[in-house]
């Protein structure tokens, strides 16, 4: 056995018996240790030890930076080049629209249908309660009616911004 598997034996036994270590002021000792031995690591491993000194006083000069040093630059790079917006288009933002609508009726339903919701209670606050029944069980929360009302309400929009459209395009003649 080499000492590494010793060492990691011993390591499981002791937080086997005496549990992960829990204490912040030990956990920060722990974390300096791994550091120090880490620059060693880069110290030691190069020929060039200056250039390795170097490397070890660049890191440490940047891992103790304050934050306000560091967001200054990233602040000012976003302020300077914000990142690009994408508009959704009319088509992509109907259907948008009607994914998420779809998204969150089927929530609805699955929520009506647990056991967390009482439905009764609903029950009493609507209208028309056998409406609300079918809409649990799968069918459209419109009646016909509303959906040919909305139709007819959209068509009768756009027919109005066409007539607009063409009686500015007849005055600038």
């Amino acid at each position: 056995m080499s000492d590494l598997d010793v060492s990691w034996c011993l390591d499981w036994i002791v937080c086997y018996r005496w549990g992960p270590i829990e204490n912040p002021r030990t956990i920060n000792i722990i974390k300096w240790f791994m550091q120090f031995v880490g620059l060693a690591c880069i110290y030691k491993s190069s020929d060039y030890q200056e250039a390795a000194m170097g490397q070890i006083v660049i890191l440490l000069m940047t891992y103790n930076l304050p934050q306000k040093w560091v967001a200054a630059p990233k602040t000012y790079w976003k302020k300077k080049f914000p990142p690009k917006v994408k508009v959704l288009t009319n088509d992509e933002y109907y259907e948008e629209g009607v994914r998420e609508t779809a998204k969150a009726l089927e929530e609805l339903r699955k929520f009506c249908s647990s056991p967390e919701c009482n439905q009764w209670k609903f029950a009493m606050k609507l209208n028309d309660v056998k409406r609300f029944a079918s809409f649990i069980e799968g069918e459209s929360h419109l009646s016909d009616d509303e959906i040919l009302e909305y139709e007819t309400s959209i068509r009768g929009e756009m027919t109005e911004e066409e007539d607009d459209d063409i009686t500015e395009d007849s005055e600038e003649c």
